[in-house]
């Protein structure tokens, strides 16, 4: 929806009006970074904490499955009669683009953020997030849970508070270029913030509050935010997008109820809801095969709509036709992503363990903690 001022303009079809929930998918990037942060703690804390073999095993779960598909849309994309021409790809691939994307830092460059896949930014942030996993650990150790996550969240809505204050002077469709507009010392910080509002800095606390749930319930310790209500932050997440001084918080009152959520689900707080058992292993599925679907979903969405309205313009243009087009384009979406996760993530899981197997006599052996473990 279109801002009016400080305000949602309701200027759309209601159509759009009515699909305008479904609209809200892209929150899922917010509850995922809570989660990822829940399992990777989880699964570091329950290994054998050695963090060679922790980057190792993130490489070969992350990278070469990563790899090959930006190679792939990297190619499509530079094919002319293949081209892609809207504004979701912000023009075609470069060098640039390429080499920014194979290195996971075109997130800090505009000009690279939206290229080849624009899903592509968040991967590029959850890989800097986990450079920053250690230092996390080593606040931690220095300070406690706690005060290192008044801190990172202090980063977090610094950040997301200047970006708010600055859109709502602005307007967030100058996001980019916002602080040309600004006057003196203002301006300085809104071109600073600017850098940090894409670097893994503005997620840090999003991220981080799912690893300390995670260490709390190692440590069986009652769960942060589990005395919260999760119908405050509901009401939060809908008021920030529809305020725009607000919005720019969107991201981290998803994250807040993400992490209100699995805290009451843990202790048995959570209201309970009935899924139909097909249901539910059709999500436990579709969270199989996850990642590979997160790679190839949205170039591949906007090549079977771009198709959908050549051989159906008027019906393309009706956005419920457009929304059924698309969940019949998931099917096939889902099938291509489990052929992904068959001949490229498997494969590179495996190799990622093998890898780890054999080169820890070269690091000096078995570790204490191993030994520890060992039956």
């Amino acid at each position: 929806m279109p801002w009016n001022g400080l305000v949602r303009s309701y200027a759309v079809p209601k159509t759009f009006l009515a699909l305008l929930p479904a609209s809200f998918g892209w929150a899922g990037v917010s509850i995922f970074f809570v989660v990822s942060g829940f399992c990777i703690h989880l699964s570091f804390n329950q290994s054998n904490r050695s963090w060679r073999d922790f980057f190792i095993r993130r490489f070969f779960r992350i990278y070469p499955p990563y790899f090959f598909a930006m190679v792939l849309f990297a190619i499509i994309f530079c094919t002319p009669h293949l081209r892609l021409e809207q504004d979701l790809f912000s023009g075609n691939v470069d060098w640039r683009s390429f080499f920014t994307h194979l290195f996971l830092i075109h997130n800090f460059d505009p000009s690279t953020f939206w290229k080849i896949n624009p899903a592509f930014w968040s991967i590029a942030v959850e890989a800097q997030l986990y450079l920053l996993y250690p230092l996390l650990m080593l606040t931690v150790s220095k300070f406690d849970w706690r005060r290192t996550m008044i801190f990172v969240a202090a980063c977090e809505l610094l950040i997301a508070g200047i970006n708010g204050l600055s859109s709502g002077v602005m307007g967030a469709e100058d996001y980019w270029n916002i602080h040309i507009h600004l006057p003196g010392f203002f301006s300085q910080i809104v071109s600073l913030n600017h850098w940090l509002a894409i670097s893994p800095l503005a997620y840090w606390f999003s991220w981080s509050i799912g690893a300390y749930i995670a260490d709390t319930f190692l440590k069986g310790t009652r769960l942060p935010f589990a005395d919260f209500s999760i119908l405050l932050w509901v009401i939060l997440v809908g008021t920030s997008y529809f305020v725009r001084p607000l919005y720019s918080f969107f991201f981290v009152f998803v994250a807040l109820l993400t992490a209100t959520s699995i805290s009451k689900l843990i202790i048995g707080e959570f209201p309970k809801i009935w899924i139909p058992t097909f249901c539910l292993k059709s999500l436990r599925q579709a969270g199989l095969w996850s990642y590979s679907i997160y790679l190839i979903h949205q170039p591949l969405l906007a090549i079977f709509l771009i198709n959908f309205a050549l051989i159906f313009p008027v019906a393309a243009n009706n956005p419920i036709f457009r929304f059924v087009f698309c969940l019949i384009s998931w099917l096939l979406i889902m099938l291509l992503g489990r052929v992904w996760f068959q001949i490229l993530e498997l494969p590179s899981i495996a190799l990622g363990k093998r890898f780890i197997k054999r080169g820890r006599p070269m690091f000096g052996g078995v570790t204490e903690t191993e030994k520890h473990l060992s039956p």
